[in-house]
């Protein structure tokens, strides 16, 4: 599916040049980089609005995350399990599954 297409106002289609020094040049490229911003976007941002604000996104516990995916699988085949046998959810699947919500809002908690 292709992306949609711009409306003539947000397009940028326009280019500016300017000249810098190398220490300029690298300076710039530094406070882009720790901005995690491209040169182009940063510089645009410092023409149009005078600063730059920086949203920071704490690192994902990749550990976490592998551990709540291995307890997804397991809870799928054990949700698959029931559904071919035609029985309902056993109670210490709803256990498993309200103590699983519990430790994702502690670390939702936790990353504010």
């Amino acid at each position: 599916m292709a992306r949609p297409k711009k409306a003539p106002g947000d397009k940028r289609d326009l280019r500016v040049a300017f000249r810098l020094s190398a220490p300029d040049a690298e300076a710039l490229g530094a406070r882009a980089k720790a901005a995690g911003l491209s040169v182009g976007a940063y510089a645009r941002m410092m023409a149009l609005r005078g600063k730059v604000q920086v949203v920071t996104r704490p690192e994902p516990d990749f550990a976490l995350l592998d551990q709540l995916r291995r307890i997804g699988v397991n809870l799928n085949q054990l949700a698959r399990e029931q559904h071919r046998r035609g029985g309902h959810d056993p109670d210490y699947l709803r256990s498993l599954c309200e103590q699983i919500e519990t430790m994702l809002s502690q670390a939702q908690e936790d990353r504010r």
